[in-house]
């Protein structure tokens, strides 16, 4: 395995998102990651909801964007993977507060290189502050995202069954048994009665 941070192949590396919830094209992201490595660490942003700082994007910051909590995503990343083929032990889920530079290297040292993607200005900004805080990134692609997370909680939320071919099988349990739908629904009246 090579040593040189700047290329793949990597004995480790790493790779992060919000994942509220984790969608197909996500899954697809982690799995092209994983196979620049011999192990993955996936860094789940904004790992505390009751604490969310909002960053570079005030939508981030809403009860209503952030149904799932960091221990349920971990779930589901990890479900979707084994699922996908990958072996226990080749990945390893944490959080990681990118909102909270300062605090990213205690969770994933920032020697390890960060695959990413480009899918909107939000990765750009995502790219600066991590090569702000010395990591190095590795851009997987850059391309207009197909599905957004938020599309799946308003079909969540609407009752409309199509969200489950957006998301990877072995997470559609795990949504439908936690009422994520629900949660959307409950963070939305809070807001409203909040604005009242």
């Amino acid at each position: 395995m090579s040593s040189d941070v700047r290329r793949p192949p990597w004995s480790m590396a790493a790779a992060h998102g919000r994942f509220q919830p984790l969608h197909n094209e996500h899954l697809q992201y982690l799995v092209a990651a994983s196979a620049l490595c011999d192990t993955l660490v996936i860094g789940v942003t904004q790992p505390v909801n009751s604490h969310l700082l909002g960053g570079n994007s005030s939508h981030r910051g809403e009860a209503t964007h952030n149904p799932l909590t960091f221990y349920e995503r971990a779930v589901l990343i990890r479900a979707a993977l084994l699922d996908a083929g990958l072996k226990p032990g080749t990945f390893h889920v944490v959080p990681f507060p990118i909102d909270a530079p300062s605090l990213m290297a205690d969770f994933i040292p920032n020697s390890l290189p960060m695959i990413t993607t480009i899918c909107d200005e939000w990765n750009r900004r995502k790219i600066r502050t991590l090569d702000e805080q010395k990591y190095h990134c590795h851009v997987l692609w850059e391309r207009e995202a197909g599905i957004r997370s938020s599309t799946i909680r308003r079909m969540l939320l609407a009752g409309d069954p199509t969200w489950e071919s957006l998301v990877p099988s072995a997470t559609i349990e795990y949504i439908e048994a936690w009422r994520v739908a629900d949660r959307v629904g409950v963070a939305i009246e809070t807001r409203q009665q909040d604005s009242e």
